[in-house]
């Protein structure tokens, strides 16, 4: 078995594919953190102030934070990932792709 080195240079990526997946990671981030705060919420580590009664606050902070986190960060991330793709393709027309050094095994038996 041998090895090959090569590099590669991505020269573009699709926004909303890098949307998609930031959208994705960042919204399990999300359930994740809500599932935490609401964990901590509900234990009584953490309280809301004593002079709020915004029922919002409580949707935000408490149990809800289990949906409206996930879909906070995801949507967030989201957009972030389609204004990020933009702007890498228009730096990359410019400046040129990123260039990754790809390190590649190569079977004799196969050829």
């Amino acid at each position: 078995m041998t090895r090959s080195k090569h590099s590669v240079t991505i020269q573009g990526i699709s926004p909303f594919s890098a949307g998609k997946i930031l959208g994705a990671v960042y919204g399990c981030l999300g359930l994740l953190m809500g599932g935490v705060w609401s964990l901590i919420r509900s234990s009584g580590l953490s309280s809301p102030p004593k002079t709020s009664n915004d029922p919002m606050a409580n949707i935000l902070f408490g149990p809800g934070a289990v949906i409206v986190l996930p879909l906070v960060y995801g949507v967030t991330a989201c957009l972030m990932g389609i204004i990020l793709g933009l702007s890498y393709n228009l730096v990359a027309t410019v400046f040129g792709g990123l260039e990754i050094a790809i390190d590649q095994k190569i079977d004799k038996a196969e050829h």
